[in-house]
């Protein structure tokens, strides 16, 4: 127990909130470091352990997380999905040209968040001194949503111009689907199509009894369960998040930001108005398209 409250208290250091799955990062890390064999204990295993400790608080998260407090401490966590950016610019003017430079343009970092800042911290980058890993975390995070720094690319975190993040981009302008052809039996959904499918979608109560579905989730539920696929630059969008709110869906659907991440929720507070407005969009779409030149 004494080297899991070690652990968390490293993670109250590092400004990083002491989720299940971060903690038992850190303590493999550690374990590591320490050159000692990692133990095994698993993750229902961990929650049991922390939950019988008088000196810590276990809070469920979305997602089957969980999260872990120290009772007498005051949390001082950064949110790591939080869209503000209160860096001063000369950071990212910073962090722009790194990336670009000799040594950033051909980096290649881990496809986590968490993994990525580590890897950052250890490079001892002038601009992220002084920062917490927490801190970098951010940082990352904001190159990647915000910044159009960085990007992914086969599972790895690049530099914004070597991304797939760029070629969607690319796409989106010109509403063509990016991942290539559907595969046998499949359709790229229209606005109907989504539109019908999220109606179902999101009137179905979810087995953990949450409301709502992760976005991470929502490519993978529409395939499988409407045979649809969902590309956001054929509907003109480099970002699904995007996608899931414009007005067109607005009626349906919001996205909320939760400390795991983007989830989508149904919207309680539909209009008729929001009706007039879709149909308002699906005339004008179809009266551009007829209008179009044919090639």
């Amino acid at each position: 127990m004494v080297e899991v409250l070690s652990a968390i208290e490293s993670l109250y250091q590092d400004e990083l909130r002491p989720c299940g799955r971060i903690l038992r990062k850190r303590l493999s890390e550690r374990a590591r470091a320490r050159r000692r064999r990692v133990g095994s204990m698993g993750f229902q295993h961990l929650k049991e352990t922390c939950q019988a400790c008088p000196s810590l608080v276990v809070e469920d998260e979305a997602g089957g997380d969980w999260c872990v407090l120290l009772r007498w401490r005051p949390p001082t966590f950064v949110n790591v999905h939080d869209p503000t950016d209160s860096y001063p610019p000369q950071l990212w003017f910073d962090v722009e040209a790194f990336f670009n430079g000799p040594r950033g343009a051909e980096a290649a970092l881990p496809g986590g968040r968490y993994a990525c800042a580590q890897v950052l911290k250890s490079w001892g980058l002038p601009f992220l001194a002084g920062r917490s890993l927490g801190q970098v975390c951010h940082i990352v995070q904001l190159a990647i949503s915000d910044k159009k720094i960085l990007g992914y690319l086969n599972g790895k975190i690049v530099p914004y111009a070597r991304s797939l993040n760029r070629a969607k981009e690319a796409a989106a302008q010109i509403r063509q689907p990016f991942e290539g052809a559907p595969e046998p039996g499949q359709n790229v959904a229209s606005w109907l199509a989504l539109r019908q499918c999220l109606e179902d979608l999101l009137g179905q109560p979810r087995a953990d009894g949450r409301g709502g579905v992760p976005l991470a989730d929502f490519k993978r539920l529409i395939r499988v369960t409407y045979k649809f696929d969902v590309s956001e630059t054929a509907l003109g969008y480099a970002k699904l998040s995007e996608l899931l709110q414009d007005p067109r869906l607005q009626d349906l659907c919001a996205v909320e930001l939760t400390p795991q991440g983007y989830t989508l929720v149904p919207n309680r507070r539909a209009s008729t108005a929001s009706t007039v407005r879709l149909l308002d969009h699906l005339w004008e779409e179809g009266r551009e398209h007829d209008t179009q030149p044919a090639s």
